[in-house]
C-alpha cells in the first residue's frame, strides 16, 4: 500500500470495509469486527488512528502490537484466517494496517462462542449478530449450495400451477417433465421427483403455505416518514404476476393521488416508472427466499420510493461494487427463469443501467443502503407532484394521451399493423418472444388504448384472430 493510498482510506467514512481503532485494548471488539469482514467483503482494520476524532494517535510499540494483535486473531477465530499486517508511518507515527479477505471458508465465528451464537456479519459501518438463516446462508454458500435450487421434501408436483409456468413459457419452452427438470423448476429427490425451493416460490399454488413471508407489502405514507399511512395492500400473486401488481399501485398515487392531474403524457410523469420496475424485477430476482418475517416492502413517500429487498448482500460484495457492475447471483434458477422470460437481457447490467436512466430523466441519483434485514433501492422523486404544473386540467383519455403511456414499442407495432397481423407476427417485428408475458405488456395495452382492433372481436382468442390500427 502506497502513502497516497493510506492518506485517502484514513480520510474516508467507517464503513462495511473500513474501522479504526486507537489501539489493541478491547480485543472483543476486534474480534468482531474481523469475522465479520471475513464473513461479508473483507476489509481493512487501522489500528493507531482514532475512530471518533480520526486523530492519528499512532502506537508505542508497532512489533509488539503487530504480535498482539496478529495473536488475537489466531486464538479467537474459528475456522482460522490470514489477515495480513503492515506497518506504516503517518505525521512521524506508526501505524497497524491490517487487510482482512473476503473467505471462502464461511461462516467465521468467535471461538468461545459457537457457531449458532459467535457469527458476526457486517452491515454498514457496524457488527451484526446474524441469525440462523443468515448463517444457513453462509454454510450453503461455502457448499456451492443455492437455496431456491434446493428440493422442496414437503412439497408435491401437484402444488405446482401448471398451467401457469405454460402460459409464462408460451412461445418460449414446451413444459414437459423434462423441461421442468432442465429449468429446476423440479428435482429429483428420494426418488421421485419434487418441486424445488425456487419452483414453489415462482409457481406454486399455495405458496404462502410453505413460504409465509412471500408476499409484497405495498404503502403509501403521507409526509416523509414511514408513520401515517394512507393507503397500503399486500400482494401474495407469483412474483412474476406481482411485479404487474406493484407497479399499478405506484402508478396509482403517481397518477390519481394528491391532485396530480393533467399528464398528457408519459414524460409529465413524476416518478420514473420503467426504471422502478427494473427496481423491482432486480429485489425478486436476488431477495433471500430463505428468510423469514420479512416480505419484500414497497414504501411510497412524499419525496421517495423506497423498494426493499429482504437478505443482505453476498459475501464480497459491497453497494459501490454493484453500481459499477459487480454482480453475485444469490438465486440461480429463479435468475435463469425471469431472464428467459425476457426481463433482463445481460447479467450485472441492471443497477448501474437503472441508476443511469434514472439520473438521464433528470432525477436524483439513487442511494442503496442496506438496514441488516432489506437491501434498500431509494428512488428520489417528486411523488406529490408538487414541481408540475397544476394548471394542466384533468387527464384527457384521449387516444394519443394513452399512446404516449404505453410501452417504447407502440408506434412501431402500431404501423407495422396497418395491415392484419397475427400475435406472433407482432411481438416478433419488434425482436420480442411470442408468449403470453409480452402480449399482456405491448399488445393487451393497445387494445385497451382503441389503438389495436380485433379481426374477431366476439372471438380473442380465436386461432384467426388478427390485429390492426386505423
Amino acid at each position: 500500500m502506497t502513502q497516497d493510498e493510506l492518506e485517502r482510506i484514513v480520510n474516508a467514512p467507517e464503513g462495511k470495509t473500513l474501522e479504526f481503532k486507537r489501539d489493541v485494548s478491547s480485543p472483543k471488539n476486534i474480534v468482531r469486527t474481523v469475522v465479520a469482514f471475513s464473513n461479508s467483503a473483507g476489509g481493512k482494520l487501522i489500528v493507531g488512528i482514532s475512530d471518533s476524532k480520526r486523530e492519528i494517535v499512532g502506537v508505542e510499540d508497532p512489533l509488539e502490537e503487530e504480535t498482539k494483535l496478529a495473536n488475537i486473531i489466531m486464538h479467537n477465530i474459528s475456522p482460522r484466517i490470514s489477515p495480513d499486517i503492515e506497518i506504516h508511518t503517518m505525521q512521524g507515527k506508526s501505524v497497524l494496517v491490517m487487510t482482512v479477505y473476503k473467505s471462502n471458508n464461511v461462516p467465521h465465528f468467535i471461538e468461545s462462542a459457537t457457531i449458532t451464537d459467535g457469527v458476526y456479519v457486517r452491515v454498514g459501518s457496524t457488527n451484526r449478530k446474524a441469525d440462523r438463516d443468515q448463517i444457513q446462508e453462509l454454510q450453503r454458500i461455502s457448499q456451492g449450495i443455492h437455496f431456491d435450487e434446493q428440493a422442496h421434501f414437503s412439497a408435491n408436483i401437484e402444488d405446482l400451477d401448471t398451467d401457469f409456468i405454460k402460459e409464462q413459457f408460451d412461445g418460449v419452452h414446451k413444459i414437459t417433465e423434462k423441461q421442468l427438470e432442465n429449468l429446476k423448476i423440479i428435482a429429483s429427490a428420494r426418488e421421485k421427483l419434487v418441486p424445488t425451493n425456487g419452483g414453489i416460490a415462482l409457481f406454486g399454488t399455495n405458496r404462502q403455505n410453505f413460504f409465509p413471508d412471500l408476499f409484497v407489502q405495498c404503502a403509501r405514507f403521507r409526509g416523509k416518514t414511514r408513520i401515517d399511512f394512507v393507503d397500503n395492500i399486500e400482494i401474495d400473486d407469483y412474483p412474476l404476476a406481482a411485479i404487474k401488481e406493484v407497479e399499478d399501485f405506484i402508478k396509482k398515487h403517481a397518477l390519481r393521488g394528491f391532485r396530480i392531474n393533467g399528464l398528457k403524457r408519459e414524460d409529465d410523469w413524476n416518478v420514473p416508472i420503467h426504471s422502478i420496475r427494473e427496481v423491482l424485477v432486480n429485489a425478486f430476482v436476488h431477495m433471500d427466499y430463505s428468510q423469514r418475517g420479512t416480505p419484500m416492502k414497497i414504501a411510497v413517500l412524499d419525496d421517495r420510493i423506497e423498494v426493499d429487498s429482504p437478505g443482505s448482500l453476498l459475501p464480497g460484495l459491497t453497494i459501490d461494487a454493484i453500481k459499477n457492475g459487480s454482480s453475485k447471483v444469490r438465486n440461480q434458477m429463479v435468475a435463469r427463469i425471469f431472464k428467459e422470460l425476457g426481463y433482463f437481457d445481460e447479467w450485472g447490467t441492471g443497477i448501474p443501467r437503472t441508476i443511469r436512466e434514472i439520473m438521464e430523466l433528470g432525477f436524483p441519483e439513487p442511494t442503496i443502503s442496506e438496514t441488516g434485514e432489506y437491501v434498500r433501492f431509494t428512488v428520489w422523486c417528486d411523488v406529490l407532484g408538487a414541481n408540475l404544473d397544476s394548471n394542466l386540467g384533468s387527464l384527457e383519455e384521449t387516444k394519443e394521451t394513452k399512446k404516449n403511456q404505453l410501452s417504447k414499442h407502440a408506434d412501431k407495432l402500431l404501423e407495422f399493423a396497418k395491415e392484419p397481423r397475427t400475435r406472433e407476427e407482432l411481438l416478433e417485428h419488434v425482436d420480442l418472444y411470442n408468449n403470453t408475458k409480452n402480449a399482456k405488456t405491448h399488445i393487451t395495452p393497445l387494445i385497451e388504448a382503441g389503438l389495436l382492433k380485433l379481426t374477431v372481436p366476439d372471438k380473442p382468442n380465436s386461432k384467426l384472430q388478427r390485429y390492426y390500427s386505423e
